[in-house]
């Protein structure tokens, strides 16, 4: 949907939209951060300044550079234009050196050394660690001018500009009227979809009970009008609706732009509208009235997605104009059909209950999880057999536990009770979790199970093995340790989240402070030393920083965890702790290593590098945790720890045995 305002009046828009940001004279810092808010809308203000003021004094051409780790996308940005200007914005003719420049970065920052400055290094290292895990580099240059058609054609090859994105002025006004869409949803109105997609008119129209519903296909090009025209209207009441780029959504649109369109039918399982009442009418269309997509609007946007990018294709590689490159498109998202369901939800009073239900059950029914996909693989197959010779059951089929209470694995041969660590839970999702922690990914953005067991994704790889040679014993007793200290950190966090019911209890009340001193003594987090200085209530006022400092440990675990693996790998303790199966054994690895490393691991390797980052950019502990690069800093303090304590680590971190 277009305003069909024109270039003067959105230079008017833009300057108002920029003053949310700063003063006027610093303009040409705004803009940037305004179109990465329109372009990447999840992203927070404070994340969006931090990714600019990361490029001040690198020496790069470029405005941010912003790593999605679920996407697995290195987004290379870059802003030009004047928006101080009256003339309009769309005077200026991209000159093809600006995107040449843009497309070199990833050779600059492959060529950065140790005589560059400091700023440069540190992106260059970002940039390196990523593209080693197999991310992908997108290119996206916004400029407040044009393109002519012959530019792009005339200057780069194909493969060059494969990820090249070039928003002018007229793409950046479409860009914000996105935006603008998702910030303030209005109902939709009265919607015409067509259904002509050949010249018999297939549909099926019921009454079921007292409500009408329509089932038929839809062209992926109908799909697009429709998307276009009403933007995010559509998707006020869809309870799962994500407009990030997800592996999912990558494969949806990867499918679409990628596979013969007759298949992706097969491959998707289409959408669901609500409508208060609708009506087929003689000329193959349908009127909607009010539409709310309630499940499929992740395929809905991404074949939009898809289709925008085939334009964007058309236009730099077959030299089109956009209103061809767009008619090419529409022929061939023609061919492209996706199943589609209407339920008439009705307009009375009581009709409401009825819809609310409706998106319920169709957002709420069990689901495969995505776990559930990799069951069968021959990974995983072996993975149980390793752990199940060393005592564990790894459980890869939900339901698989209950039905051993009684009769024996097919595979294993086992009951339940036989296995020595029976009580023990291994499952895909939590293994995966936690040996990828200890495996020092450690961040929340790492370890969502959706980035995991995403298709084709090298985390699952990471974890599971890159070929089934990897798959032996010694990477189930990597994982067994790992999941036991995992459970013992999960203990101390339940013991840190009862301390800290106690304290607002004791500090309300006056009551239970012995049931709080308890606690603390219990814990393995605080050395003597410190539980010693909480020993009554004067003591407690004096020095209750000590158990307000813990409020960093449960959202911190996997980062202890990974840090742990530090501890274990500078140390050389990995042989220790497999002789006489100790990493089997949690009251041992518990007084052992939990105990006495603990204390050190908080003050002065977690808490230190938080106060360091947050001292910069202002962030709560779960924004911490959920970055990957903050993990790195935390490596940074780690390396220092010998220089700053004049000790070594095995005197910091002691093991006996």
């Amino acid at each position: 949907m277009s305003t069909h305002i024109t270039n003067k009046q959105f230079a008017s828009t833009i300057r108002k939209e920029l003053k949310r940001f700063g003063e006027e004279e610093n303009y040409l810092a705004y803009f940037p951060m305004w179109a990465m808010e329109i372009l990447f809308w999840k992203l927070s203000k404070l994340e969006i300044k931090s990714m600019i003021v990361d490029m001040w004094g690198s020496g790069l051409d470029l405005d941010a550079m912003y790593v999605d780790e679920e996407s697995r996308d290195i987004y290379f940005i870059k802003c030009r234009g004047d928006v101080h200007s009256n003339k309009g914005l769309d005077n200026e003719p991209c000159n093809p050196e600006w995107l040449r420049r843009l497309l070199n970065i990833p050779n600059r920052l492959n060529s950065v050394n140790k005589n560059d400055n400091s700023a440069l290094r540190n992106i260059a290292n970002d940039y390196k660690k990523y593209k080693r895990r197999g991310y992908t580099e997108q290119f996206y240059f916004l400029h407040l001018g044009h393109i002519e058609k012959d530019t792009i054609p005339n200057n780069f090859s194909e493969k060059e500009t494969e990820n090249l994105n070039y928003f002018g002025t007229h793409q950046i006004q479409q860009q914000y009227e996105e935006f603008q869409s998702r910030e303030a949803p209005l109902p939709p109105g009265e919607v015409e979809v067509k259904i002509t997609f050949q010249e018999d008119n297939n549909f099926i129209s019921s009454k079921i009970g007292s409500h009408f519903t329509l089932i038929s296909l839809i062209t992926g090009s109908e799909i697009v009008r429709m998307r276009e025209k009403h933007q995010f209207r559509l998707f006020d009441k869809n309870i799962r609706f994500n407009l990030g780029t997800t592996p999912i959504n990558k494969a949806i649109i990867r499918s679409a732009l990628k596979q013969p369109p007759t298949q992706f039918y097969y491959f998707n399982n289409g959408l669901t509208i609500t409508t208060p009442n609708f009506k087929a009418r003689d000329n193959g269309s349908i009127r909607i009235a009010n539409p709310q997509i309630i499940n499929g609007a992740q395929t809905v946007n991404s074949i939009f997605e898809a289709f925008k990018k085939r334009v964007r294709l058309n236009q730099q590689n077959r030299r089109l104009d956009e209103g061809e490159a767009r008619d090419e498109a529409f022929k061939d998202f023609d061919k492209l059909l996706v199943l589609f369901r209407i339920i008439q939800t009705g307009t009375k009073a009581n009709d409401k209950n009825f819809e609310m239900q409706v998106i319920r059950f169709n957002n709420t029914q069990n689901t495969v999880l995505t776990t559930d996909f990799f069951s069968n693989n021959e990974e995983q197959i072996k993975l149980q057999k390793e752990l199940s010779n060393l005592g564990y059951f790894y459980e890869i089929k939900r339901g698989e536990r209950l039905s051993m209470q009684d009769t024996p694995h097919p595979m294993l041969g086992k009951t339940t009770g036989e296995f020595k660590n029976q009580h023990d839970i291994f499952t895909m999702s939590r293994l995966a979790k936690a040996y990828r922690a200890f495996n020092l990914e450690p961040s929340q953005q790492q370890l969502n199970p959706g980035k995991i067991f995403a298709e084709n994704s090298d985390d699952y790889k990471s974890v599971f093995g890159f070929n089934l040679e990897d798959v032996n014993s010694k990477l189930a007793q990597d994982m067994i340790l790992a999941l036991n200290l995992m459970s013992i950190l999960e203990q101390e966090e339940s013991l840190v989240n009862e301390i800290r019911d106690n304290m607002q209890v004791w500090e309300e009340t006056g009551e239970k402070f012995r049931t709080l001193k308890n606690r603390v003594d219990q814990s393995q987090l605080l050395d003597s030393r410190r539980k010693g200085k909480i020993s009554d209530a004067d003591s407690y006022h004096n020095n209750k920083k000590y158990l307000t400092d813990l409020s960093i440990f449960p959202p911190g675990k996997f980062f202890v965890l990974a840090i742990i693996r530090l501890v274990i790998n500078q140390c050389q303790y990995r042989a220790l702790l497999f002789e006489a199966d100790r990493y089997q054994d949690q009251d041992w690895l518990r007084n052992s290593l939990i105990q006495p490393w603990m204390d050190k691991i908080i003050t002065k390797v977690l808490l230190p590098t938080y106060d360091r980052v947050n001292k910069d950019q202002e962030i709560s502990y779960s924004s911490f945790f959920m970055v990957a690069k903050y993990f790195d800093h935390i490596e940074e303090t780690f390396k220092g720890l010998e220089e700053e304590l004049y000790q070594d680590y095995e005197v910091l971190f002691p093991l006996n045995v």
